[in-house]
């Protein structure tokens, strides 16, 4: 069993939220020292509770806790900063970014670089940015944090710099490999489905600066096969949303 630690005004930020006995409330923190935690908010679906307006999703947090073992005791909470809410259309992507920190994360391991990365990732989600450029570049930090910080420049089996003209599937663990040109997935841009990009995609990835037609189409099916790889077959959620919105009017969530 964990020894009783506490924390004061440690900054977080809630991804998620559940409810719990008649008045409480279990909420999943991603906080910059502590990495993911559950805290029970006892109280924190009262009208009159403090905390019903700040237990939110994309809320920059002051928070202070006790853990003990898996689950902890939120003590107080107040606001760090002004929302970093994502405009309306970009909702969707900051969710399917809180669910991969849920998916991702080992609970009490922490990532500060990653907490700052999400942070920006919110403030960007309401500027003008490209959306599936800063999915992109968070789902690359990601994998970085989680251990999965291949090189995307350079060949995972050779070592040898990228060739812009091939194609490539990411290995969450060695990186890009070389698809050979037989591959019956690889023709004509690897297919709807197909989880391969050509080398001056990765290159422009790994350099920060991938264009946004790239991150719509071959980059986001390659990162996601390298997630669906380091985080589990499990689909998710915010996926499937994004699917279902496609098919209806269009509205955002096209880049997760």
């Amino acid at each position: 069993m964990r020894a009783r630690e506490r924390a004061l005004l440690e900054p977080a930020f809630m991804l998620h939220g559940r409810d719990w006995h008649n008045t409480s409330r279990i909420v999943d923190l991603f906080s910059r020292r502590h990495g993911r935690i559950a805290l029970i908010a006892r109280g924190a679906r009262r009208p009159t509770s403090p905390w019903r307006a700040l237990l939110m999703p994309f809320r920059p947090l002051l928070v202070s806790f006790t853990l003990r073992g898996e689950l902890g005791f939120l003590a107080a909470a107040e606001a760090a900063s002004a929302p970093l809410e994502p405009t309306p259309d970009r909702l969707l992507a900051g969710f399917y970014a809180n669910e991969l920190l849920l998916r991702g994360m080992s609970a009490h391991d922490p990532h500060p670089d990653l907490f700052d990365h999400y942070g920006s990732l919110l403030a960007d989600l309401a500027g003008r940015e490209d959306e599936a450029v800063l999915l992109r570049r968070f789902e690359l930090g990601l994998l970085e944090a989680l251990g999965y910080g291949a090189r995307l420049d350079h060949d995972g089996t050779s070592g040898a710099p990228l060739s812009p003209e091939a194609w490539y599937r990411i290995d969450p663990l060695a990186g890009p490999r070389r698809v050979a040109k037989s591959d019956d997935r690889v023709a004509e841009g690897a297919g709807e489905d197909g989880d391969c990009c050509r080398g001056e995609d990765l290159i422009a990835l790994a350099a920060g600066t991938p264009s946004a037609t790239a991150a719509r189409g071959p980059l986001r099916r390659a990162l996601r096969g390298a997630l669906d790889q380091a985080l589990g077959s499990r689909p998710l959620r915010s996926r499937a949303v994004a699917r279902a919105l496609r098919r209806g009017p269009k509205v955002g969530g096209g880049a997760t």
